[in-house]
């Protein structure tokens, strides 16, 4: 049975997290991703160009779900209550060790590498919780103590913060950082 393109590619960005996770980000050949996923080397071709081309689709991936989680945002009426659902996700993907690592192995490689920074889009997450932020203070959805971009940039530094210290501190946990946060938005996001 011969696999979609798209299936191929997720068989493919599958084999190369798991890479990632063992070997990490700068150590791990398009070789070890074809070893990984079963596949031949020119195969792994056909579908990506080469290793930025697949951490570029990797990326993308998370980037839409993180998207596709923000935007939610912008229509709920329990806003509060749907972004510290998305938090939740989010630590638990971060706080696992293997998450955690990839992602800085990732902020890691495109500090010494532009062209890798700029696929990252390290401040899209940021500018698009600002705008769902600000619209949900116009529709008079919640009240802001802070400027929108300024939460936002918060909210986002205290997930990694609190993912991070879930795997540093054994005595942090996911529900301690839920719990947390919890707190931190009561602060920053007013209901109406």
């Amino acid at each position: 049975m011969r696999l979609s393109v798209q299936a191929q590619q997720n068989r493919i960005l599958g084999a190369a997290k798991l890479c990632f996770q063992k070997r990490g980000l700068a150590h791990t050949t398009m070789r070890d991703i074809a070893t990984e996923a079963d596949m031949s080397l020119g195969n792994i071709y056909r579908y990506f160009k080469n290793k930025k081309a697949l951490i570029q689709a990797f990326t993308a991936v998370d980037a839409q779900e993180i998207a596709a989680a923000l935007a939610l945002l912008d229509s709920t009426t329990d806003f509060k209550g749907s972004l510290r659902a998305i938090a939740k996700e989010i630590i638990k993907a971060l706080s696992g060790k293997a998450g955690l690592l990839i992602y800085i192995d990732m902020l890691s490689e495109a500090l010494r590498d532009d062209e890798l920074l700029a696929l990252l889009n390290i401040n899209g997450d940021e500018e698009t919780l600002a705008r769902s932020l600000e619209k949900a203070e116009k529709e008079h959805r919640i009240r802001l103590t802070l400027p929108p971009s300024v939460v936002a940039l918060g909210v986002i530094a205290f997930i990694e913060n609190v993912s991070l210290k879930c795997i540093v501190n054994s005595t942090f946990s996911e529900q301690t950082a839920n719990r947390q946060f919890k707190k931190y938005i009561d602060v920053l996001v007013l209901d109406y």
